[in-house]
């Protein structure tokens, strides 16, 4: 089943915002099209008067998906900043920061929010595949290499019954390794 299916049939599916990252004027264009679920802020930020004189946290959230998808680097890291000051310990926040932050040629706080989104959600395979990627654009092939190495035993261990996420997060990178490698 595949990662829009499980999110769609999700009992929690009213407090998840949807977001398609198609990120088609930003350098990582080949990133293709992710569905994640927006963080955890639904109905509690407006319980919690999580505000600011700018706009609320949903607002902020949404803003910089939009930001990031129209290629604004810069912009959509800031509001995407400010959501993770708010709703700190949401991987798909984290993650979405260190897609800004690949964007704008960062790749070592790409890393970071990478590796933080991995702390936070384990399951999150996209977020490995560009912690990866980012390792690479670093010219750190053997820490990109474990990467896979580990995608390798998570794979192992769902044998046939590994979600699409996984599989699709392997292939990619395992290619763009083969891809980069020197000749």
């Amino acid at each position: 089943m595949g990662l829009f299916t499980q999110i769609a049939k999700s009992p929690l599916n009213f407090r998840c915002l949807l977001a398609l990252v198609a990120l088609s004027s930003c350098p990582v264009a080949q990133a293709g099209v992710v569905a994640l679920p927006g963080p955890n802020i639904g109905g509690e930020a407006d319980y919690l008067g999580i505000h600011d004189a700018r706009g609320d946290v949903k607002g902020k959230f949404q803003e910089g998906l939009d930001l990031l998808k129209a290629g604004k680097c810069k912009k959509a890291q800031e509001n995407l900043g400010f959501v993770l000051k708010q709703a700190g310990g949401d991987a798909n926040v984290q993650f979405l920061q260190g897609m800004a932050f690949r964007c704008e040629k960062l790749h070592d706080k790409a890393a970071r929010q990478f590796r933080k989104a991995i702390r936070t959600n384990r399951g999150l395979h996209v977020a490995y595949k560009y912690l990866a990627f980012s390792y690479l654009d670093l010219e750190k092939r053997k820490k990109a290499g474990k990467i896979l190495f580990k995608l390798d035993r998570l794979r192992e261990r769902c044998g046939g019954q590994c979600p699409d996420t996984l599989l699709a997060a392997h292939t990619s990178l395992a290619a763009e390794i083969k891809r980069r490698q020197p000749k």
